[in-house]
Parts: C-alpha cells; sequence; structure tokens
C-alpha cells in the first residue's frame, strides 16, 4: 500500500503514479471511482486504444498480424488472408479491392493479398483464389495447361510451338531455334535471316 497526491483535474496517474495529462504512449486511460489511470496496453500491442487495453492500434512485433477486430496475433487464421498494408501486416476475410488472392503452397499453404500474381503463376477469375500455380515445367504461364517460356537452367529448357509446353528435346519433325538465348522447337522452320543445318 502507498499513498499518492491527488491529480488536478484533467491529470490521470501513469503506471509509476505520476500526475499527467495524457498518458503514455503503450498505455491508455482506465476510469474507476474517483480515479483515472494509464495502464498498460496488451502485450500484443505497441499501441492501444485510449479506452481499451486489447483494442490495438499497432501491433507488437512478437504478434505482427493486426485483426479486424482490434486485436493482434502471431498469425492469421487459416480462412483469413495476410495484407501488407503500409508496411503493417494485416489479415482479411477477403482481399480488399483491387487485390488478389493467392495461396502460398511454399509457406504451409498460407493465404496472402498481393497486388498481382507471383512469378510462376497466373491470374484466375475465381472467387477464392486468384492467382494459380503454372506446370512444374513452366517458367511462366498464362494458363494451367501451357507455357510462355521455359527455364533454360532445367532440364525442360526446350519451348515447343506445337504444344506450347517446354520438353527436354525437339522432336524429329521440328527445328531447334537458339536465337536470343531461348531454345524454341518449331514446326515452321528456321527464322528470316538464320540458316538451318541437320546436327549429325
Amino acid at each position: 500500500m502507498r499513498c499518492v497526491q491527488d491529480c488536478e483535474p484533467n491529470y490521470n496517474y501513469d503506471v509509476t503514479w505520476e500526475c499527467v495529462s495524457e498518458c503514455p504512449s503503450n498505455t491508455y486511460l482506465y476510469s474507476y471511482s474517483y480515479f483515472n489511470d494509464c495502464f498498460p496496453c496488451h502485450s500484443s500491442c505497441a499501441l492501444c486504444d485510449e479506452w481499451s487495453e486489447y483494442d490495438c492500434l499497432s501491433c507488437s512485433e512478437e504478434y505482427p498480424y493486426y485483426k479486424q477486430d482490434g486485436y493482434c496475433a502471431n498469425s492469421c487464421s487459416s480462412f483469413e488472408y495476410a495484407y501488407t498494408l503500409n508496411g503493417a501486416l494485416e489479415c482479411y476475410r477477403e482481399c480488399p479491392e483491387g487485390s488478389l488472392q493467392f495461396i502460398d503452397i511454399d509457406n504451409n499453404s498460407q493465404r496472402i493479398c498481393v497486388e498481382e500474381c507471383p512469378f510462376h503463376h497466373y491470374f484466375l477469375n475465381c472467387d477464392e483464389i486468384n492467382c494459380m500455380p503454372c506446370q512444374q515445367e513452366c517458367l511462366t504461364c498464362e494458363n494451367k495447361k501451357t507455357c510462355s517460356s521455359c527455364n533454360q537452367n532445367s532440364e525442360y529448357k526446350y519451348f515447343s510451338e506445337s504444344t506450347e509446353l517446354c520438353v527436354t528435346e525437339c522432336t524429329s519433325d521440328e527445328w531447334l531455334n537458339m536465337l536470343d538465348d531461348v531454345m524454341i522447337c518449331s514446326i515452321n522452320g528456321c527464322p528470316g535471316g538464320s540458316l538451318g543445318f541437320i546436327d549429325p
């Protein structure tokens, strides 16, 4: 027990029982009986609302995900999408307008809101998910069935014009076009300005 002096009107006790005109950062104002005290925010908050321990305005490093109901967590739930807004992580049931919904299978299938589909994914107009992975052989693609480019450092480095897929080698009736450092299996012969030959 301790005795403290009464604060002047419009002043409150802070966490050290000093009289202050405004609650310090990371505290909120709690009123009871004849006292107005500044209490610490919940540990998940970096800042909290003036009247509530749990109503976070920003999140701590240990609980970086801001929930739409005002509290912070260490991750979004399995049915929420993580979205980075002005450097802060937030959790949404649905992604904000103008962003795309993406499930990151390389990161524990975390749901993420993105501005555009990540590399090796294509756009799909679907309610639940907008970015779908390309076939494993593709470097980039525009749909599930075909490739638009191939990884020149993998065994599937040849792009087949006839199938629009990445293959390990050209067929006997295709010409290998190696111009511009891209390997294309062409069914129409060599492009203008180049010469064709048969490699024995």
